[in-house]
């Protein structure tokens, strides 16, 4: 299936569905804008809250093996393997959801720009909810 000229195509990963933005434009009782600013808003600081939590605690398990080595205390073999490549491959996802959160601006932009269009089309929308369409 082709694209539609004019028209932004959201793929299926999405969060917010493309039907329930049409029942939300379409819907006069709520701000449109500000219900998919606050979706967004919560999706950003649960993504960054998520990074934040991985990249600390891959951090602090690398940072054990260096406070254990500085120690000079005998460390089984095992803990010198499991540690630091336990904590770096923690800091590396840490690191792409740090990403990830970043992208999620640009997706609500994305979705704010096809409310808007949306917006434009609200008489018919609501002929689809009248009909049992949406």
């Amino acid at each position: 299936m082709g694209n539609i000229p004019g028209v932004m195509m959201i793929n299926r990963s999405s969060r917010m569905l493309l039907v329930d933005l049409m029942r939300l434009v379409e819907s006069e009782t709520a701000d449109a804008n500000a219900v998919v600013k606050a979706a967004f808003d919560w999706e950003h600081a649960r993504r960054l809250e998520i990074a934040k939590w991985l990249l600390t605690t891959g951090g602090a398990a690398i940072i054990a093996v260096f406070a254990l080595l500085a120690k000079q205390e005998s460390l089984a073999t095992w803990l010198l393997i499991c540690l630091p490549s336990g904590g770096g491959l923690l800091a590396t996802v840490g690191y792409v959801a740090l990403h990830r959160a970043g992208m999620v601006h640009s997706r609500f932009v994305q979705t704010s720009i096809l409310c808007a269009r949306l917006k434009d089309v609200q008489p018919f929308l609501q002929r689809l909810r009248r009909e049992g369409e949406l």
